[in-house]
Formats: structure tokens, sequence, C-alpha cells
């Protein structure tokens, strides 16, 4: 059988060099057929000529407006349903995070094998002082599980796709954190069942020394405002987030598994 196609999807609005070392350190693992679309949030793309140049795999698009990481993946998003036919395999990744060395045979091993359309993946946590923490999920989940629980994609989550259309039915939020929250929270919705898959796929590259820090709290916030999005009430959504709370607080200060 003929293996899927994967499209990465990245918004980034960085420096050159981060953007630069990511692609280098990842763009020989893709096939001819991939393709790595970035979405340059009003940055100008001229900058990135070289690259487009010396890697095939490569689409820049630029967006001027309006910043943000969801309105530039929607941008990236769009262009994959009016150019890309046949089925593919869909993952949205940072610019700034790595893949695992052999991430990509990875990913296009467990799709063709798994009967799911989504499959989270595992993938570690990283600290500026070199701390590493391994989150990985194993089982099934449903949008209930996805609502109640301490699960959180963070861009270690694939989607296969067999009609680009499909992807209609699916936007990242505009804010600035909620974006692969609403956007798995009409996914899994959409496809009912999403897979866990314990094997590593990237390295998170956490920014603030303490990952309990006052910007990691807005977590909850942001969190609240995605179901909001998705459309639960105010009720429903705060219950939601005070489980989530209740099992961070025992996986971050307990130590106890998710």
């Amino acid at each position: 059988m003929k293996s899927y196609r994967l499209i990465l999807l990245t918004a980034f609005s960085g420096k050159k060099k981060i953007l630069s070392d990511t692609i280098k350190s990842l763009i020989n693992q893709l096939d001819k057929n991939d393709i790595w679309i970035v979405v340059l949030d009003n940055q100008p793309i001229e900058v990135y000529d070289f690259l487009q140049k010396k890697y095939k795999q490569l689409k820049f698009l630029h967006h001027n407006g309006k910043k943000g990481a969801g309105i530039c993946r929607n941008k990236g998003l769009d262009f994959i349903i009016n150019n890309i036919k046949g089925k593919f395999l869909l993952l949205p990744f940072d610019g700034d995070d790595r893949l695992t060395n052999k991430g990509v045979k990875l990913i296009k091993k467990k799709m063709q094998k798994s009967k799911y359309k989504i499959v989270s993946f595992g993938h570690n946590k990283i600290w500026p002082d070199g701390t590493k923490r391994m989150i990985s999920y194993c089982g099934l989940f449903d949008l209930q599980a996805l609502l109640k629980n301490y699960i959180t994609p963070c861009g270690s989550t694939v989607l296969k796709i067999h009609n680009a259309k499909i992807l209609k039915n699916f936007k990242f939020g505009s804010r600035f954190r909620a974006n692969d929250v609403l956007f798995f929270l009409q996914a899994v919705n959409f496809f009912n069942k999403f897979e866990c898959c314990s094997e590593i796929l990237l390295n998170y590259r956490i920014k603030n020394k303490n990952s309990l820090s006052a910007k990691k709290y807005k977590m909850i916030f942001y969190k609240f405002m995605a179901f909001k999005d998705f459309g639960l009430k105010n009720y429903t959504s705060f219950c939601y987030v005070i489980r989530y709370i209740i099992i961070g607080l025992r996986r971050h200060l307990l130590k106890h598994p998710i």
C-alpha cells in the first residue's frame, strides 16, 4: 500500500535563525512528496527565499494583518483545502520544536497501521536548565476525555485526511494559546475517537524555568476560552476546567500519572 504523504503546518513569528535551524534539522527526513507549509506572521517572505529555493518541500505563505498563530494556521489550512489533492497526514508543528531523529518514519508507520483518523504521540518537555520530562499517553480517548482530563495534544497529534475538504470543519482559535485545543476538540468531535501512542515524536522546549509559573497558569484560562469557542456554556466549561486543574496538580505536585 502506498504511504501517506506528510504535510507539516507551521505558523512562525520568531527569529529567522530559529526557524532555519528547525528546518535544517528536519528537512532531510521528508520524502520528496511531503510538504512543509510555513505561514510567516507579519514577516517579509523574501528573507526565506534561500530556504524555499534550496528545499523543494517548503512552501512559504505570508500573513499580513492581525497577529496570531491561530490566524496563520487557518490561512495554511485554507491553502491545503484549495491546493492539496488525495490523502495525506497533517501535523501542526511549532517552528521552535524538534521532531525526533526518526519522527517522520514513526508518523507514517503508525498512521499507516492505525484505523483511527487521529493519533496523539508522546513528547519530551525540556526546560532551559536541561531538565527533561517524558509525556506519553496510552489507549483510546473520545471527546469527553479530551474535555475533562489533562490531555493536551501539544503539537504531537497527527490527523489522517482522505479529502482536504474535511478541513473546512476544523479551525484554530484566534487567541494566542487556545489554538491547538479548539482545533483538536473539533477534530475529535468529527472523527469520534482518537488513539494515543506512547512513542515519543518531538522535543517540546519550555521557555519558562518553572512549569507552574504565572505564565503557565494562564493555560487554565486559555483552555476555558477554548471550551467557550467550542460552544460549551460557562458552567460546563468551568466544571471541566476545575477537573483539569485538579488532575494537573496531581500530575505536577504529587507526580501522579495521568
